[in-house]
């Protein structure tokens, strides 16, 4: 079985993590607009499969997915993004 796939996955959602924490520590700029355009392709990103450890690990080194994350698995209901946009697994941490 060829893992190159869910390699190439693993790194966009490694970036995409990386790229949120800088904005978020302030070392990075966006506006509004790229922002939310980069949490929702992260929560896309974050909808497919990915390995429970692998998942964990991005979270651990990277809080703010971890966040995004959160907000995609359990929905708020003050949150404002419709469920379909919000694809992300329904349970976490995995046997709940």
């Amino acid at each position: 079985m060829n893992s190159s796939p869910s390699r190439s996955h693993l790194g966009t959602v490694i970036t995409l993590a990386y790229l949120l924490e800088c904005l978020e520590a302030g070392t990075a700029q966006a506006s509004a607009h790229g922002y939310r355009q980069l949490v929702l392709r992260l929560q896309d990103a974050l909808a497919d499969d990915i390995a429970a450890d692998a998942l964990q690990a991005i979270i651990n080194a990277y809080p703010a997915t971890g966040e995004v994350f959160e907000t995609c698995t359990t929905r708020a209901p003050d949150c404002a993004a419709p469920r379909s946009r919000c694809r992300c697994r329904p349970s976490w941490p995995p046997g709940r």
